[in-house]
């Protein structure tokens, strides 16, 4: 008799939630980052910038929370926040006053990570909102992809 293995596929379902939690986990990491220096910069500035600075962690503090506990109203706030980052950069940008290659060239590099973050939580936003009600609360639950070991084939 011949056997033939066979591979097998998970389903979508653990596919889906392998998906959603690793897009999870990469925003948490942004927000910490985000949050780690706007303390920083909220400590080392003037009172009326650290107050801006200060209110403007209170939304990364909301981002951070959303994609810990998948709440979609949290994420909204944090893209407030992002888009406001992204029309300081921008502007800032715009009223260099050197215009030098090196400022220019960062300044850009800056930008277009302040895009890609927006892009990738507006992904993960979307994600949330699109996901059913009972895988929603499984991942509420604390599902971990380390409790349930799978590889997933793109």
């Amino acid at each position: 008799m011949l056997e033939i293995p066979v591979q097998v596929q998970p389903n979508n379902d653990i596919t889906e939630l392998l998906k959603v939690y690793s897009y999870r986990r990469s925003l948490i990491f942004f927000t910490a980052i985000d949050g780690f220096f706007l303390m920083l910069f909220a400590f080392m500035s003037a009172p009326p910038l650290s107050l801006i600075l200060l209110v403007a962690l209170l939304l990364v503090v909301f981002g951070y929370k959303g994609a810990k506990e998948y709440k979609s109203m949290y994420i909204i706030l944090y893209l407030f926040y992002l888009f406001g980052s992204l029309i300081v950069e921008v502007g800032l940008l715009g009223a260099n006053p050197t215009k030098s290659s090196g400022v220019l060239v960062f300044g850009i590099f800056r930008v277009l990570i302040q895009m890609y973050i927006i892009y990738f939580t507006i992904k993960f936003y979307n994600m949330i909102r699109n996901l059913n009600t009972e895988t929603l609360n499984l991942l509420r639950s604390g599902w971990n992809p380390a409790r349930n070991p799978a590889f997933v084939l793109y």
